[in-house]
């Protein structure tokens, strides 16, 4: 865009609040009005390119909006378990971390309807769920973290068979799956 820098404040952006800028400065082809318009629709900022010397503060103002607007996501996909484990989703928790380096563990509830008003998740085929009161705690959160924690178990072996290297699985049912069996060294 060939906006001109403010003058109260040549690194400050223009806001989707202020007009479209008709000026253009000398680097510019055009004041660059659709993009303007863009940026004013989305409640973007718009930085002037006139002022190429100081980029530095649409760097700064992006950064400082994604850290604003960085969440704790809701949703979480299912952790994977390491080769030739399986998760133990009966004995799974979540342990939240609050702004202040305050932990508590979360418990998992059967289902979205068993959350009701208590802290809780539930989990779907791929995914765990916050409940709706953890999730507003969790969105609550400025600067925390959430953790998944989950046992692993030995894989179930069904039918023995000769072990497959490079498959993550205990196709022998020995207790060592790939690398760690001693067919795999043969």
């Amino acid at each position: 865009m060939g906006l001109f820098p403010k003058e109260s404040d040549p690194n400050s952006p223009y806001t989707a609040n202020e007009e479209l800028s008709p000026f253009q400065c000398g680097t510019s082809e055009s004041p660059g009005t659709e993009y303007q318009k863009l940026s004013i629709v989305t409640g973007g900022l718009r930085y002037p390119v006139c002022n190429f010397e100081n980029y530095d503060a649409v760097f700064r103002a992006a950064a400082v909006k994604t850290i604003e607007d960085a969440n704790i996501d809701c949703s979480l996909t299912l952790p994977v378990a390491p080769d030739g484990q399986l998760t133990d989703v009966t004995r799974m928790a979540l342990e939240l971390t609050d702004d202040q380096g305050r932990t508590r563990v979360v418990k998992a509830v059967e289902s979205a309807s068993a959350c009701g008003a208590a802290d809780g998740f539930y989990l779907t085929s791929d995914t765990v769920e916050l409940c709706p009161t953890t999730c507003a705690t969790a969105e609550n959160v400025d600067s925390g973290e959430l953790d998944i924690l989950a046992m692993c178990l030995p894989q179930a072996c069904e039918n023995p068979s000769i072990e497959i290297c490079e498959d993550g699985i205990d196709n022998d049912c020995d207790g060592f799956a790939d690398r760690r069996d001693i067919q795999c060294y043969n």
